[in-house]
């Protein structure tokens, strides 16, 4: 089977993703090739597929997208489309023929914003280009009722499929007792998107009362110095410790709360992890995060320093009954945000499209 993939510029929990999808496609042994803005095609080149990029140039961005893709499904003939997130989608369903959009699976994980999309062609155009596709996946149930009874999308075009994460961390293993104040994590990439600064405003009001209070940073990122020069600015950078290389199960057993402010990923994979891990998750309270959260035991928080300092503090003051709740919940999302289920339903749905669009060409 051919696959294609066009992809929109987006955020670390987006490219985990397409990486997960490449993978499940190259182990079935379909053909795959990508399509992105160089932004994306950076990450994801080595991923051992054939990549063809564009650079962004103003308003030239879409229709250099739309050459790009012409040029791909001539070559390519693909069997299978997937289009991951909002542009990447509007762009193949606006530009390929009926007979490819009807093979398209469209994969939505973050809510539309208006500097993407405005507000106009979302209400007049999007659920026409949206109705075009043979499938609409979505990560977490906002977005499936937003498509459904915000734009008017059949409902059996539409399905809620969570991202797979496989535990890293053996069950039974505990966190190190007798510490005099919480080690909070942050699991989320340091980059522009400022989701960090709400972690470190929280630490900041949390020390004059937890002063052992510390904070880990799973990963440096390309925005360090501008995270440090925070942290030395709200005089907590002694209480930051920075890890690149640390591997993520000793990460998650070294901290007492994981730590997921909203970031520009509709549903960042750092509240999965904790939940198959049997970590106790701080998580802010908006869409993605509410939705996949609220069926576990976790601490849902206002996005601002203020709520997750009280969320940690609640937390912190039951943190034995906090992990064996957690604990207890990790077979249950295990199997709820089983990689290979989710594997096993990507390649379904591709087998179902190219037989039901092939039938239909002939």
């Amino acid at each position: 089977m051919h696959v294609l993939i066009a992809i929109s510029a987006g955020g670390h929990a987006m490219r985990r993703s397409i990486a997960e999808v490449v993978a499940v496609g190259v182990k079935a042994g379909h053909t795959l090739r990508a399509l992105a803005p160089e932004s994306e095609a950076r990450d994801l080149r080595s991923l051992g597929i054939p990549i063809e990029s564009w650079r962004p140039v103003g308003p030239f961005n879409v229709l250099r997208s739309i050459g790009a893709l012409r040029r791909a499904v001539e070559r390519f003939e693909p069997d299978v489309v997937v289009a991951f997130g909002w542009t990447a989608s509007t762009v193949a369903l606006g530009t390929l023929p009926p007979r490819f959009a009807a093979k398209t699976m469209v994969v939505l994980e973050d809510p539309i914003r208006e500097a993407e999309m405005p507000k106009a062609f979302v209400e007049k155009r999007l659920p026409e280009l949206l109705g075009r596709a043979g499938l609409v996946w979505c990560a977490y149930p906002t977005l499936v009722r937003g498509l459904v009874n915000g734009l008017g999308i059949a409902a059996d075009h539409v399905e809620l499929v969570t991202p797979g994460v496989a535990p890293v961390c053996l069950p039974g293993l505990a966190r190190a007792p007798g510490r005099k104040g919480p080690i909070l994590g942050y699991l989320g990439r340091l980059d522009a998107e400022r989701a960090w600064e709400v972690a470190l405003d929280a630490l900041a009001k949390l020390v004059p009362t937890h002063p052992d209070a510390r904070l880990w940073f799973a990963n440096t990122g390309r925005v360090e110095g501008l995270v440090r020069a925070h942290a030395r600015s709200l005089h907590v950078l002694d209480a930051v410790t920075f890890y690149e290389n640390l591997p993520t199960a000793e990460f998650l057993l070294g901290i007492d709360l994981l730590l997921v402010p909203r970031m520009v990923d509709g549903l960042p994979y750092a509240l999965m992890e904790g939940l198959v891990n049997g970590i106790p998750v701080v998580a802010a309270d908006d869409a993605g995060l509410r939705d996949t959260l609220s069926p576990f035991a976790g601490y849902l928080v206002p996005d601002t320093a203020e709520g997750f300092a009280a969320g940690i503090t609640t937390a912190w003051n039951e943190i034995d009954h906090a992990w064996e709740r957690a604990a207890e919940q990790r077979a249950r999302a295990s199997e709820t945000f089983d990689p290979e289920a989710v594997s096993q339903r990507l390649l379904a749905a591709w087998d179902r499209l190219a037989s039901e669009n092939a039938v239909a060409s002939r």
